[in-house]
């Protein structure tokens, strides 16, 4: 997940040559987007990479964007990630302690300077469970380093914002008066260029417990950014969907248009369930399963060419 929220982190970062950067200026979310990367030189081998913007929603309120990103090691685990584009900034959601304490973090400040960092997210706290005492250290810091030009397989870029994004992570816990200690240090850089997005990414990851270090570099291939009619909400007035009581511990109520198809799929892309409503039918009852865990899902519906999607919290 992590790697995921760092890669959709450098999806969205979107620059612009003046000296305060508006991250909508430069790289537009459009449903029907998507980026092709080769990636090379990490332990799983050299593989290819893609992104998709498939549909939007909204979500408390702000316009969500839905990314799949699928790749060939895995093809049948398609990872998906929600995004929102405010007013102050980018913000994707991301599961923070486990599964159910999701919350979107301002990942892009707007706007940003050439020389600034900032902070996304940061947390130092201790936990007591099971006979076990836990310290949690978590921090993403972010910098926007300068410009560069850079060429790779889908072109030559000019003016490329350089972006640095740093992930480290110390988990310590303590039994029967023994200590261990994970810590986990995962340095990104990231190459944006205007109208595209981003074209090349280099990311280091160290552990130091075993001693781990591995350097993954992606570039882009090829890319499709135009301004495709939101096909999946051309015609939002057309589905209204709905989902109570949320959140939910039991079953929950979806409230959909007659004759439509109606899926749940976890933030992995994984679909849960997926009917289709009869013509005389509009409600339908979920009751996840002894296997299905708390956390955040989407209920998707779709009829005709419309598509609109609901983020649902089960909590068990």
């Amino acid at each position: 997940m992590k790697k995921n929220v760092l890669f959709l982190t450098t999806l969205l970062l979107f620059v612009g040559i003046s000296l305060a950067i508006n991250p909508s200026h430069y790289y537009p979310m459009t449903v029907g987007n998507t980026w092709v990367y080769d990636v090379t030189g990490g332990p799983d081998g050299d593989y290819t990479e893609t992104n998709q913007v498939t549909h939007n929603f909204l979500d408390e309120g702000y316009q969500t964007y839905v990314s799949v990103n699928s790749n060939t090691l895995y093809p049948d685990e398609p990872d998906t990630s929600l995004t929102q584009i405010r007013e102050n900034g980018v913000y994707i959601y991301m599961n923070l302690m486990d599964e159910e304490t999701g919350d979107y973090l301002k990942f892009i400040p707007n706007p940003f300077d050439i020389g600034e960092s900032w902070t996304v997210f940061a947390m130092d706290t201790n936990i007591s469970e099971d006979g076990f005492d836990y310290h949690i250290e978590f921090a993403i810091t972010m910098a926007a380093l300068g410009y560069d030009d850079v060429s790779v397989a889908a072109g030559s870029f000019d003016n490329c914002i350089h972006l640095l994004s740093l992930y480290e992570s110390i988990y310590e816990y303590s039994y029967f008066g023994m200590t261990f200690a994970d810590t986990t240090c995962d340095t990104t850089y990231m190459w944006a260029a205007r109208d595209i997005g981003i074209v090349k990414i280099v990311e280091d990851i160290s552990y130091e417990d075993d001693k781990y270090d591995s350097k993954e570099t992606s570039e882009l291939v090829s890319f499709t950014c135009s301004n495709v009619t939101e096909k999946f909400n051309s015609h939002p007035e057309d589905i209204t969907i709905s989902a109570y009581p949320n959140p939910f511990n039991g079953a929950v109520s979806i409230v959909a248009p007659e004759g439509s198809t109606v899926s749940i799929s976890d933030l992995n892309g994984r679909t849960i369930e997926h009917y289709e409503l009869s013509d005389n039918e509009s409600h339908s009852t979920w009751i996840p399963s002894d296997k299905i865990h708390s956390g955040t899902y989407i209920v998707n519906v779709t009829k005709g060419n419309s598509t609109k999607s609901e983020k649902i919290i089960y909590l068990k």
